[in-house]
């Protein structure tokens, strides 16, 4: 087993959310997989991180089968996925109304200036 991992992050989530997201991060394998599967990874920036694996925490139970820990894996992420695309689309919707509300002022001052006393 490696003891070390390269990987790369949203440099967003680098900066503000490791360690403190409740919800995890997530690590991609490569430049190529974080580019393919964040779409904010362009604007964002992307980290390159190193992971360091320092012991296991609680070992391995396959009792109940590998299908089960997959479906329990894959239940765990689509309900990741889904508050971050809930957090995400917050925040476009947040941005949208602060451009609305800055185009609105725009628009504003461009009218007082059109129609000011020369």
């Amino acid at each position: 087993m490696k003891k070390t991992v390269i990987g790369y992050m949203c440099y967003t989530d680098f900066l503000h959310e490791l360690g403190e997201a409740a919800g995890g991060v997530s690590v991609y394998s490569s430049m190529d997989d974080i580019l393919n599967n964040r779409s904010c990874a362009t604007s964002c920036g992307v980290a390159r991180v190193k992971v360091k694996f320092l012991k296991t925490d609680i070992s391995s139970n396959f009792k109940d089968g590998v299908l089960s820990t997959e479906i329990t894996h894959y239940r765990a992420q689509s309900k990741r996925l889904e508050e971050q695309a809930k957090f995400c689309l917050a925040y476009a919707d947040k941005l949208e109304k602060e451009a609305e509300e800055k185009e609105k002022g725009k628009m504003v001052s461009h009218d007082d200036e059109e129609t000011s006393p020369s």
